[in-house]
């Protein structure tokens, strides 16, 4: 597949980008047909990697079009523009969101760029995972002393565990109430604070040979059905911006061993395994919790992202 004439068009021409869209459109539409035609699970991981790398090439040509500059990480492209001021980022305290961070806090070092980021931590699950909010408090002052002039304050909203996806499923369009409530929240403190792009770091779920049924299934995408709209969106006075969602978790691991940033994705927390479920972690609870917050909390090895981060870092060839 011949695409070095890609990086040839002039960006700034928007017929020749609407041009080259139409082109790696008709290319899109080509490998589609071929891996809906695989079966194995090799090739067709193989065949994906391929489609990313398409992928990325038109939705860079996309963003350029829409005004927005791109900055290449690893196979990815991330929206930032030098005038941006100041951003803000979910974070969770997750490998995910603090990958996407540091990325973030990279580009602005790297290029000198006058922005800052403040964090955004929804509160949630509370009873079930006391020690949620402790660890993205420990991964924010991580983030913030490798990045003291950049990453800057930490914004908390708050989720009743009744809302949360896990409690009462999707109630609106496909969509949970814990996610709506952070979108809205989001809204409202980009009206209340002026930010000029609020970035989230959802990934696309693994290629995994037995994918586990609790997986969050709006993550199921396929990496060529993936347009402008779902990893950058112009809200009128913002941009909405999910670069990692033609990413799997392996790519986000293969990152922090790439910037020498294992010692922060050890005190990342991915599980979701809770005080009110079986196996290790039953009857961990907030009220055990709150005489026990110097307690090693161990991981449940069971839920969906456990199994998730066990495949990326096998993926990487290291344990921790």
């Amino acid at each position: 597949m011949a695409t070095n004439h890609y990086t040839e068009v002039p960006y700034n021409n928007t017929l020749a980008i609407s041009s080259m869209l139409t082109v790696i459109d008709n290319e899109c539409n080509s490998k589609i047909e071929e891996l809906h035609t695989l079966d194995d699970m090799n090739e067709m991981r193989k065949e994906t990697t391929k489609a990313r790398k398409l992928r990325t090439m038109k939705l860079k040509a996309a963003l350029e079009q829409k005004g927005l500059h791109t900055h290449l990480v690893d196979g990815v492209y991330i929206p930032f523009n030098p005038n941006w001021k100041q951003v803000a980022i979910n974070l969770s305290g997750g490998a995910d969101s603090a990958c996407l961070t540091f990325l973030l806090a990279d580009i602005i070092q790297k290029n000198n760029y006058k922005c800052t980021i403040d964090v955004i931590t929804h509160s949630r699950v509370y009873k079930a995972r006391p020690w949620a909010g402790p660890i993205s408090v420990k991964v924010y002052q991580a983030l913030k002393d490798l990045y003291p002039t950049i990453v800057r304050n930490r914004i908390t909203n708050f989720i009743p565990p009744e809302l949360e996806h896990g409690a009462i499923g999707n109630v609106v369009k496909n969509r949970s109430a814990d996610q709506i409530c952070v979108d809205s929240f989001n809204l409202f403190i980009q009206h209340e604070n002026g930010y000029d792009a609020i970035f989230n770091a959802t990934t696309k779920n693994p290629s995994m040979d037995i994918p586990t049924e609790d997986r969050m299934r709006n993550r199921d995408l396929a990496i060529l059905d993936i347009g402008l709209a779902d990893v950058a969106m112009n809200k009128e006075t913002f941009w909405r911006c999910l670069p990692l969602k033609i990413v799997e978790k392996n790519w986000i691991v293969k990152q922090y061993i790439d910037h020498n940033k294992l010692d922060l994705f050890k005190i990342t927390r991915s599980c979701e395994g809770d005080g009110n479920g079986v196996g290790i972690l039953t009857g961990l609870d907030y009220k055990w919790f709150k005489n026990n917050k110097d307690k090693v909390i161990p991981e449940c090895g069971m839920c969906f992202w456990c199994a998730e981060r066990k495949w990326a870092m096998k993926e990487n060839n290291i344990e921790l």
